[in-house]
């Protein structure tokens, strides 16, 4: 009777052991475990998977992804490195994945809203400056005057209504016309 009892306990080892070289099951698995939001199990299943010739590279992956998702930043930079530098479909994915973990460190978010806010602030003060100029545009083409009052943006041929414009070289100063 205590064979009886050992057999279907050697029975289970077995079929574990066959579904840890089967690359689909330990997929499947993985992804069972990702699902449940268990990204340190599904971290175990994916590097029983590395080990079989053919899915290092997107056991690797997957790793990054589970070490990323349970905020393990280190290992995932480490696995996202590791399936970067292997070929295969998973590289470019391996690639987003270490973006997405250095876009997630403190010192980028910072500096990217820094950017961010400058950019802003140089975009509206950029938008002001033109609906300045179109405005003294504007008022010029209706007559309201005939030079822009803005030190330091050159000279502009004078324009009087009814008369041809006069390029400022031709202009001479009061006391030197005749």
């Amino acid at each position: 009777m205590r064979h009886g009892a050992v057999g279907p306990a050697l029975g289970r080892a077995a079929a574990a052991e066959k579904e840890d070289k089967d690359p689909k099951a330990l997929m499947k698995a993985g992804a069972a475990a990702e699902s449940a939001g268990d990204w340190q199990g599904a971290r175990a299943i994916y590097m029983k998977l590395e080990k079989l010739k053919g899915y290092d590279a997107f056991a690797e992956y997957r790793m990054a992804y589970d070490a990323f998702q349970s905020n393990d930043t280190t290992a995932a930079q480490t696995y996202a490195q590791k399936a970067a530098s292997r070929s295969g479909p998973q590289k470019y994915d391996a690639m987003v994945g270490r973006a997405r973990e250095v876009m997630q460190r403190p010192d980028v978010k910072e500096a990217t809203e820094a950017i961010q806010a400058q950019a802003n602030r140089l975009y509206d003060e950029g938008r002001q400056v033109v609906r300045e100029r179109v405005r003294d545009l504007r008022a010029r083409a209706e007559g309201g005057r005939d030079h822009d009052a803005r030190p330091g943006l050159g000279q502009e041929a004078t324009y009087v209504p009814g008369t041809q414009p006069v390029p400022p070289a031709e202009l001479k100063p009061l006391n030197e016309r005749h």
